[in-house]
């Protein structure tokens, strides 16, 4: 029995220290990890030849070229870089991947950027798992910025549309003009000179920002006609009869199916033939297409079209050259709440020398004789700025009783708290220091954010009181998300919710626990009497009590809940935490102020 006791107890601690080495995002949101590797080419490229397609030196050397230029750009902060360099990939055997071999010759660099870490035996920073996000530059890539139209392709002409956010996609495309704006990527004065567009879930490889250059402008790719892709779909029904195995029968009506459909579109018949952002044509969609069935073609007012291209076989000789016929910069959304995406998307926006990567290109003239160099550094640290400590602050500063303080007094506004931590929004921003009751008091804006003290080193004191000022502007949101305030140690998490109520009615609160031992919470919550939304600015005071096992909570000095047996077991914790976990409006957000731990004896 004690062997057995013994067995348990070791795989136990070799699961703890397991977990351990994990590493969560938010401890290294604001860490410089940087690159597995900073590369340095020193020899000459090499020629590649693979899966019957040719690489030139040159064209080696252009992917080297993206490699250096990327890491010179962006230094990854709370993920780990690698990069590679990739060409074509060699078509399967089926007939879907025998299609790539229309796809144009293409060579790229990627940089592949690892979000979940952990610590290996050696204590360095090494992917925990695979999953990554992408930064990419690109010579001629087509298949990961498009949908195939495989029905009417072949292994010499690709066929594709390709989809994408743009002002005026109609009402099915709407709901991604936050994503397509993030960080003010729609209008970003780095990008205004070239093609750049977002392109959501099932549009080429989703969720993923693009750049698209050209010599002048103009994407090499034609749109083909009705006429054009009912030729090609009437030459294909029978090729993908036999792939698919489908009957005479099946056959024969999708002839018939496809006749009809020519005939309704004669007049047509030179017009763009454009699909829906959903159509995927199949077989079936020709064996379906009676008339009672909304065909390939038919749009409403609510439909956006896209239109069927292909590239003419010029182009494609011409993408086999030293001299790329279109270069693609793309990167992956990633995790847009987390402070990694939003520092690369950033970084590559506002680093990346999109002007040099252009004229190096298409306009060698202007930049012979000139290394590339990023339009910032990638390195520079913004300045902190500390203004004047509030009289306030010095005095909780001098008294022995106070744990912690802040008004936020010290930082300037529009500026993150010095000593604390945020985590990024869903519009890629961090909780701002602003004066937003007008009456020069500094509130700290959550809106959608997670924010953390930083400079807390020592637990905080058994028996305490929490006190901060909470508000929320007027016509806040009723329903919206509440703010939670968390106090936490490594097993550990107690925590109390505020939420305000509407037109004057009592706001609510509540608690939640996790601590063994302690008796069960109120499920029904609290009425918070005096917070509400009414007015242009609602405020009140807030003051968490713990005396023993016992809390207390109290709102403007009133007594509004009790909790017995809550923190137990001489529990004490080491961090405290404000959380707002999404706003979905201008007026759902909250702000705070006078945030104080004091011991309480």
């Amino acid at each position: 029995m004690k062997k057995i006791l013994q067995i348990v107890l070791a795989l136990s601690f070799c699961q703890l220290s397991i977990a351990q080495l994990f590493i969560p995002l938010e401890d290294i949101a604001d860490d410089n990890i940087g690159w597995m590797k900073v590369v340095k080419y020193t020899q000459p490229a090499k020629p590649l030849n693979l899966a019957g397609r040719n690489y030139s030196a040159k064209q080696i050397r252009y992917c080297e070229q993206f490699i250096e230029w990327m890491q010179q750009s962006y230094v990854p902060k709370g993920c780990l870089g690698d990069v590679r360099i990739y060409v074509n990939t060699n078509p399967g055997a089926s007939y879907s991947h025998k299609l790539k071999k229309g796809l144009p010759h293409l060579y790229g660099s990627y940089a592949k950027l690892y979000m979940f870490l952990k610590k290996d035996a050696k204590g360095k920073l090494v992917p925990q798992t695979g999953l990554a996000d992408y930064w990419r530059i690109e010579a001629n890539q087509l298949e990961y910025i498009s949908n195939p139209v495989q029905f009417i392709s072949t292994p010499d002409q690709y066929y594709f549309t390709m989809p994408y956010y743009h002002k005026n996609v109609k009402r099915d495309w709407s709901s991604y003009e936050q994503k397509a704006n993030w960080l003010g990527f729609d209008k970003n004065s780095t990008l205004k000179n070239y093609m750049h567009f977002y392109q959501p879930k099932n549009a080429g490889a989703g969720l993923q920002y693009v750049v698209i250059m050209t010599k002048d402008n103009k994407l090499p790719f034609e749109p083909i006609t009705i006429g054009e892709f009912f030729t090609k779909a009437e030459e294909h029904l029978p090729v993908w009869q036999k792939i698919e195995s489908r009957s005479a029968e099946l056959l024969a009506t999708a002839r018939k199916n496809l006749n009809r459909l020519k005939e309704k579109y004669k007049n047509q018949w030179n017009d763009v033939a454009e699909f829906r952002s959903s159509e995927n044509i199949t077989f079936y969609s020709f064996v379906n297409a009676n008339e009672d069935m909304r065909d390939i073609f038919e749009k409403d007012a609510q439909t956006t079209g896209w239109p069927i291209y292909k590239i003419s076989a010029a182009t494609m000789a011409a993408c086999k050259t030293d001299q790329p016929q279109w270069l693609t910069i793309r990167w992956d959304a990633g995790i847009q709440d987390k402070s990694y995406a939003a520092f690369k998307h950033e970084s590559i926006m506002n680093n990346f020398n999109f002007d040099y990567l252009y004229n190096y290109f298409f306009y060698p003239d202007k930049v012979k004789g000139q290394s590339y160099k990023p339009l910032n550094s990638p390195l520079i640290k913004e300045a902190i700025v500390i203004t004047e400590a509030s009289l306030a602050l010095k005095k909780a500063t001098a008294d022995k009783k106070v744990f912690f303080f802040d008004d936020f007094s010290t930082t300037a506004t529009g500026k993150l708290p010095i000593n604390w931590s945020s985590t990024v929004n869903q519009d890629g921003k961090k909780a701002v220091v602003t004066e937003a009751s007008g009456d020069n008091i500094k509130w700290l804006e959550l809106k959608g954010n997670a924010v953390s003290i930083t400079n807390l080193k020592n637990t905080i004191p058994k028996d305490f009181e929490i006190s901060f000022d909470i508000a929320v502007p007027q016509n806040f949101t009723w329903g919206a998300k509440r703010l939670s305030v968390e106090l936490a140690n490594a097993n550990t998490k107690f925590a109390f919710e505020l939420k305000p109520g509407f037109n004057g009615k009592a706001g609510f609160a509540s608690f939640a626990n996790n601590i063994s031992g302690a008796d069960r919470v109120n499920s029904n919550g609290y009425e918070v009497f005096g917070f509400s939304n009414n007015k242009v600015f609602n405020k009140v005071n807030t003051l968490l009590r713990k005396n023993g096992d016992d809390v207390s909570l109290f709102i403007d000095g009133i007594l509004v809940a009790q909790y017995l047996k809550a923190i137990v077991n001489d529990i004490q914790f080491k961090s405290l935490k404000f959380i707002h976990i999404g706003s979905d409006s201008e007026t759902e957000k909250y702000f705070i102020s006078n945030v104080k731990i004091a011991s309480f004896q």
